[in-house]
């Protein structure tokens, strides 16, 4: 029972985000904010699932975390305005990321 109560819990917590992250995108999109500006909502719609899935005793997603300080990042460098790009970098990154998080040893 305390499985499906936290399977429940865990699935509004996602819910929210997705509503959350909707709801900013309609905001950005009506009124044309900066792409860096942009990217800092997101990240925090992201990281503050992450946050309250912690708070509420839920597992952290790591994966989600990574993104969602990669968005920060490409959003800070492109709010400052930035000349070199740093997309190709966290892509860079991230593709590593994701290879290594094959050799890591599984949790059951």
């Amino acid at each position: 029972m305390a499985t499906d109560s936290r399977k429940g819990t865990a699935d509004r917590i996602e819910s929210a985000a997705w509503g959350l992250l909707f709801i900013w995108l309609g905001i950005v999109w009506l009124t044309h904010l900066s792409l860096g500006f942009a990217l800092l909502g997101v990240a925090a719609v992201i990281l503050g699932e992450q946050l309250i899935r912690r708070q509420a005793g839920l597992r952290v997603t790591g994966f989600w975390v990574f993104v969602g300080l990669c968005l920060a990042l490409a959003g800070v460098w492109d709010w400052v305005g930035a000349t070199v790009s740093l997309v190709p970098y966290l892509l860079l990154l991230a593709g590593a990321a994701l290879l290594l998080s094959l050799f890591r040893p599984q949790s059951a």
